[in-house]
């Protein structure tokens, strides 16, 4: 019974977020090829992993250009961009890094 009522949660949150991709959309501020919102959340979630696993240490181990706040700003744009965002919503949400250019 549990798993049921789960489900259904799941399928109404699944709703309301396939309904806000459509907005969005609509208003213009995505484009390209829609992805579903479950594999974005994965994407989003591995390179955030990713980033978190390359600076557990005393030292990255990835060499990445940027680092700290400039960093987190790269990665936030690098998943706009990849979701459809567009450069005028990125723009307008994503803070200035220190490096900004």
């Amino acid at each position: 019974m549990f798993s049921l009522r789960l489900e259904s949660r799941e399928r109404r949150d699944l709703i309301r977020r396939q309904d806000a991709k459509i907005e969005v959309r609509r208003q213009g501020n995505m484009s390209g090829w829609p992805i579903s919102a479950q594999t974005a959340f994965c994407f989003i979630e591995h390179v955030g992993s990713m980033l978190l696993s390359a600076h557990m240490g005393p030292s990255p181990i990835a060499p990445y250009g940027e680092c700290g706040q400039d960093l987190v700003q790269q990665a936030v744009l690098f998943c706009g961009r990849g979701l459809g965002f567009t450069e005028d919503v990125l723009n307008r949400h994503v803070p200035k890094g220190a490096c900004q250019s």
